[in-house]
């Protein structure tokens, strides 16, 4: 059997390369709950909840943060320009990985934690409009879980596979699936974003 190792390598890095200046954009992705302000309409339980919510976000957020340089710092252009050996570089660098798939796995336990808060404030009151706000945000959160999910299943992906042309795909699947979702989350914060400013009357200023 032909030994190909050397043009698996050097095959590797180019459709890796290909692939992450592709991705670059998707990289430093981050879930924008901010535009999720609180509001006047929240009191007693309700109001501690969106408080409860909220942080869980912020700090949900900060680890996003932190994933998203890692991953920068990893897999980069710039960071596998000299590489020449893939699974030495994979190896050397096993506890990074292992940190950046934490780092996404936690950061979507998070939002699935603020999403269940958030669905439980639209289920105590009683306004339609306040549900239809809150239960938006909740979904919100949950596509912002999912995010973070696909990023982690990334990883651990990249770190299994040692064929070239599935690499290929499975890069090109990531981009595809990660900006179908962040779409996805971009029209449920515009959605959030309009229900707020078409009821100024219930959400008071």
């Amino acid at each position: 059997m032909k030994n190909n190792a050397g043009f698996y390598k050097s095959n590797k890095l180019n459709i890796l390369l290909a692939a992450f200046i592709l991705l670059a954009i998707n990289l430093g992705c981050n879930f924008s709950c901010g535009k999720f302000a609180e509001t006047s309409t929240e009191s007693g339980g309700e109001a501690e909840l969106v408080r409860e919510a909220h942080s869980i976000v912020e700090k949900a957020n900060q680890t996003v943060s932190k994933a998203n340089i890692l991953q920068n710092e990893l897999l980069s252009k710039d960071s596998l320009k000299g590489v020449e050996d893939f699974e030495k570089y994979n190896s050397d660098n096993k506890a990074k990985f292992d940190e950046l798939i934490k780092l996404r796995e936690d950061a979507a336990k998070s939002m699935e934690d603020a999403a269940a808060k958030f669905g439980k404030v639209s289920e105590m009151n009683t306004n339609d409009k306040f549900k239809e706000y809150n239960n938006s945000i909740a979904q919100g959160c949950k596509k912002a879980a999912e995010i973070q999910k696909a990023g982690a299943t990334f990883v651990k992906s990249y770190l299994a596979e040692k064929d070239a042309e599935k690499l290929s795909t499975l890069f090109a699947d990531h981009s595809k699936k990660d900006a179908e979702l962040t779409k996805e989350l971009t029209s449920l914060e515009e959605k959030t974003a309009k229900i707020k400013n078409d009821n100024p009357d219930v959400f008071k200023k």
